[in-house]
């Protein structure tokens, strides 16, 4: 991957292998400035030698002048080369999607593209500029700042190791938990939620129980009356089972084919009526929360009107008393999901779908 996004570096190759370098010269000269102080002060104030101080002195503006000149080289060739990167990077997104077929067009979005050759290129483009400046400066920081601790202070340095080692070990914890939100980009985060889509046609085989154990938990997590958590859900994979909930909604809304569309499991969400006048509201939310979490994962999902009827019918009500439910409960959905195998387009947004009152 990383040889693969190096090759479109072109002609700005020379400006991202003067970067480094002259990041790293301006952590030396960095380095430097506090042990020049330090000998304005041994050999210069404490010695009241006045020709030492000025000296040292002059050599400290001129050390300085020479950071401040390498770190403005080192931001310039830095834009140039993220610049240029960012640039060849899209001529070359460009020209791969020409080329796509009319079948892999289908499976992306509008919307997909322009945040893959926008916001996507950006981010490695902010990427390769910090890579090329602070991976490199950083760790010469830290070299020449050990190698001059040790100088000057010999095993007093051994202080500023145990504090690096403690910092270290503090902060892996916080960044481990900040990773895998940090790696999706705004545009992606929104794509969940532009992109789901009712799936009416699935792939036989069943998702695994761990992807489908994450969709029930974001179930759970779902906005309720009052915190009243007055849902129940019950997760079908038994086929049998499923075959049966398909045969009931048939009975309840009448018809004859599978109501489920092949998915392989179905949820069925259940609201307890006497613990929440919002029952339904509550497991409308649960349903909405589980979709989103399904596309997310690569899963299909489609919300199945027949939830009610099924658990009005006596072969309902006995699957209740089956599953050890209360009478109480009443069906609110039944959430099929499974892989899909279709990709629908969505239907036009309507006009002042949105009405802002400023």
């Amino acid at each position: 991957m990383i040889k693969k996004l190096a090759s479109h570096l072109g002609e700005y190759k020379r400006a991202a292998l003067l970067t480094p370098m002259f990041s790293a010269l301006e952590a030396v000269m960095d380095i430097l400035l506090p042990t020049i102080m330090a000998f304005i002060i041994d050999l210069g104030i404490e010695k009241g030698d006045m020709n030492a101080i000025v000296k040292y002195g002059l050599l400290t503006f001129a050390v300085a002048a020479i950071a401040l000149l390498l770190g403005v080289l080192a931001g310039k060739y830095a834009a140039e080369a993220s610049t240029g990167f960012a640039g060849n990077l899209r001529d070359a997104m460009y020209e791969n999607i020409q080329h796509y077929s009319f079948s892999n067009i289908d499976k992306f979005s509008t919307a997909g593209l322009v945040t893959r050759m926008t916001t996507d290129v950006t981010n490695l483009q902010n990427a390769f500029q910090m890579m090329e400046r602070m991976c490199v400066r950083a760790p010469v920081h830290l070299v020449f700042a050990l190698i001059m601790a040790f100088s000057i202070g010999g095993p007093l340095a051994l202080i500023l190791v145990g504090a690096v080692a403690c910092q270290k070990a503090t902060t892996t914890e916080q960044s481990d938990t900040t990773t895998d939100t940090m790696s999706m980009t705004t545009q992606e985060k929104m794509d969940i939620f532009l992109t789901r889509r009712s799936i009416r046609k699935y792939k036989p085989e069943l998702p695994s129980q761990e992807l489908l154990d994450k969709v029930l938990e974001a179930g759970t997590y779902a906005p309720s009356a009052m915190g009243k958590q007055s849902v129940t859900i019950v997760a079908v994979t038994n086929r049998s089972v499923r075959d049966q909930l398909s045969q009931l909604a048939n009975k309840a809304r009448g018809g004859e084919e599978d109501q489920f569309y092949g998915a392989p499991a179905v949820f069925v969400v259940l609201a307890d009526k006497s613990l929440s006048s919002n029952y339904l509201q509550d497991g409308a939310l649960v349903v909405g929360n589980m979709q989103n979490a399904a596309h997310a994962l690569g899963l299909g999902t489609c919300w199945i009107n027949a939830a009610k009827g099924i658990f009005e019918l006596e072969e309902g009500q006995a699957l209740l008393k089956e599953w050890g439910l209360e009478s109480d409960l009443v069906g609110v959905a039944c959430c099929i999901i499974g892989y899909p195998d279709e990709c629908p387009e969505p239907a036009p947004r309507k006009e002042h779908y949105v009405i802002h009152i400023d």
